[in-house]
């Protein structure tokens, strides 16, 4: 039973611990409080990786392109990749939650409590990137600043050159054993992916989603459109690769995100996946999905666009 347990691939028993998850909350709520600890322990254990794995990955990456001017090339497309795609994920957002108009009709009265904070100017977001003390970023997770310190110490190793060898060859065999690690948390998943979906049923309950269901269609509405139209295009037009081909590579990062809601979090099986499964070269992914992680917030701008339309 055991041999035909790590058979089966991972994104099945991930899958069949979601649904697993998600109907023994429902059914005996009490479980929930049991199994909270191992949610919470999978999820410390993910987030263990996230520093080491981010540093020594970005350096490596930045080092493997070698040429300074290669490395400025990449970086201009990706950001450009990023934004786009994210200015589209917005209006998409937008568009489907005024077709669907998910707050008409619920009627709710309550109180405005506190204050609404004060937006950072860009000049203080802009210098919030460079960290005073990179240690201290790094044991606060400020993930960020820590891929600025990682882009600048790798590009200095870069400018160095053969002095900085051994401390590439370092980093190279970190950020092995951080993929090896990732591999053993990730044996742990279901287990985890079940504990942290039956404590959410057990505590909000299937009855408290009914009211917001309109607004979780909305919103499963425009990821879906977003999937399709904007990556599939992408894939397509960049690299000739069918969607369905990379969701089969990306499946277990899918599954992951969606039962913790954290990119940094799947961060560590996102990059496994990619050059694993999708044969992304690992300086490529390094450099690429960090920054991803951090600031190509595309499902976090659609749901804005939807829940901007819902509040209203």
């Amino acid at each position: 039973m055991l041999s035909h347990w790590f058979r089966t691939a991972l994104w099945l028993r991930v899958l069949g611990a979601l649904v697993l998850g998600a109907i023994t909350g429902a059914l005996f709520p009490a479980v929930g409080t049991y199994v909270e600890p191992v949610g919470d322990l999978f999820l410390n254990a993910i987030r263990m990786l996230i520093v080491p794995l981010v540093v020594s990955t970005l350096i490596v990456g930045v080092t493997s392109i070698r040429s300074i001017g290669a490395l400025g090339r990449l970086g201009g497309l990706t950001f450009a990749v990023y934004l786009g795609t994210t200015a589209i994920a917005i209006g998409i957002g937008l568009g489907i939650g005024v077709l669907f108009d998910p707050g008409q009709g619920m009627g709710l009265k309550m109180p405005l409590a506190g204050q609404a904070l004060e937006r950072p100017s860009l000049v203080e977001s802009l210098v919030a990137i460079v960290p005073a003390n990179p240690l201290l970023a790094m044991s606060q997770t400020e993930v960020l600043p820590i891929i600025f310190f990682s882009l600048l110490f790798g590009i200095g190793m870069v400018l160095v050159g053969d002095e900085a060898e051994p401390l590439k060859r370092f980093f190279e065999s970190v950020a092995a054993v951080m993929f090896r690690l990732t591999h053993i948390v990730m044996e742990f998943a279901p287990f985890g992916v079940f504990a942290l979906i039956a404590t959410v049923t057990a505590q909000t309950g299937l009855a408290a989603l009914m009211p917001l269901l309109k607004l979780v269609l909305a919103v499963a509405t425009a990821c879906l459109l977003h999937i399709v139209i904007v990556y599939g295009g992408v894939l397509r037009l960049a690299r000739g690769l069918k969607l369905s081909t990379f969701l089969r590579g990306i499946l277990d990062a899918q599954l992951l995100a969606f039962s913790t809601t954290s990119s940094g979090a799947t961060l560590p099986v996102t990059m496994t996946c990619v050059t694993e499964n999708l044969g992304v070269r690992k300086s490529t992914a390094s450099f690429v999905l960090p920054l991803g992680a951090t600031i190509n917030m595309d499902g976090t701008a659609l749901y804005m666009g939807v829940a901007a339309i819902f509040a209203a």
